[in-house]
Parts: C-alpha cells; structure tokens; sequence
C-alpha cells in the first residue's frame, strides 16, 4: 500500500516541526544569551553593550518572523512561538539573582534585562507589518 502526504498531512508535519524548532531554539537561545552576557554584555563599555543588546533583540525578531513567514504555523503556535522568543529576548534570564549583584553594577542588569526585552516587542511589531511573504 502507498501513501501519499496530503497538504493536510503536510501541514501537520510542519506545525509539529514549527513547535520542535520552538523548543531547540528556546534551550539554545538561553545558552546563547547567558554566554553573551559572561563574555560580552557585563565585561564590555556601555556602547558596546547597547549595541550588542539590540542586535540581540533584532535578530531574534526577524528570525521569529522568518520563521513564522516560512511555516505558516496556527495561532497558538505563534502565541508560543512570541512566549519562547521573548524568554530568549531577556539575555541574562535567570543567570544571576539580583541580591547578589552590587549595587554598582545593578544599572548595568536592569539595562540588560529591559533594552533587549523592548526592543525585540517593538521589532516583532514593525516586521510583522513589514516582513511579508517571500516570492
């Protein structure tokens, strides 16, 4: 007996696929942005810091919307989809407890914490009305 993937079937076969990219992306991505925080984001000047918080947030969201774009997932896929990329968004996530950090370098981790955070909200706004359908 033969099968034949039918576009429904397809369809399922990328939805389950979308969430699995999901998932690997959310486990890397936190391991990608502790690893940014130790090496670049908290030893770095403040420019440096700056710019690297809004690449952060830049490419996760235009990645998101690539992805979105591509895979035409459902809509509480891409609810979960905005849920695991803003947890990425946040680089220093659960990385160290604020009671332990000195006051001195407190600025730095609110700054850490909020700039990628905001930026990739209004980037995942301005791409969805700007990235569209690839030909």
């Amino acid at each position: 007996m033969q099968y034949h993937l039918s576009f429904g079937r397809f369809n399922l076969y990328l939805q389950m696929a979308f969430f699995f990219v999901c998932c690997i992306a959310m486990f890397l991505g936190r391991k990608i942005g502790w690893a940014l925080c130790r090496s670049l984001l908290y030893a770095s000047p403040w420019v440096v810091c700056g710019a690297a918080c809004l690449i952060w947030a830049l490419g996760l969201a235009y990645g998101l919307r690539l992805l979105i774009v591509t895979m035409h997932p459902g809509l509480l896929l891409i609810i979960f989809a905005f849920g695991v990329a803003t947890y990425i968004s946040i680089p220093n996530y659960g990385l160290l407890s604020e009671s332990t950090i000195p006051d001195e370098g407190l600025p730095r981790h609110v700054f850490i914490r909020s700039v990628p955070f905001f930026a990739f909200v209004a980037a995942s706004v301005v791409f969805a009305f700007t990235v569209r359908r690839m030909a």
